[in-house]
């Protein structure tokens, strides 16, 4: 249910904020969240879990959620610079290989061509 009103709510937001700076940069970020996702826990995994420095004992609310935003924010513009030239993340690509058995799925953006 929650999950319905959540959805409902963004449908009857999406108008008013789709030509937003910052919403474009978001689909960026959508269309790369398995290499996005992927990435912060390789990055904080180390940091924050007791197998690794633990940090989570030591940094408060405000200094952990500060970086993930910083983190986030670099991640946004690595997605935006990233699929200027490539087609999909490179997570992505690898789950569309494996998804169609084949390794000839194009990597990198395709040049428009003029009729």
């Amino acid at each position: 249910m929650q999950t319905l009103l959540w959805a409902s709510g963004f449908a009857r937001l999406y108008p008013l904020i789709r030509d937003w700076v910052f919403t474009h940069r978001l689909c960026a970020f959508g269309r790369m969240s398995l290499t996005c996702c992927l990435m912060l826990s390789i990055i904080f995994v180390p940091f924050f879990h007791g197998y690794g420095l633990g940090c989570y004992q030591h940094w408060g609310i405000a200094l952990s959620g500060g970086v993930g935003l910083l983190l986030l924010a670099v991640q946004m513009r690595f997605a935006n610079g990233w699929l200027r030239y490539h087609a999909y993340g490179p997570a992505e690509w690898l789950w569309r290989c494996a998804t169609l058995r084949r390794f000839d799925v194009p990597f990198r953006r395709m040049a428009a061509t003029a009729a």
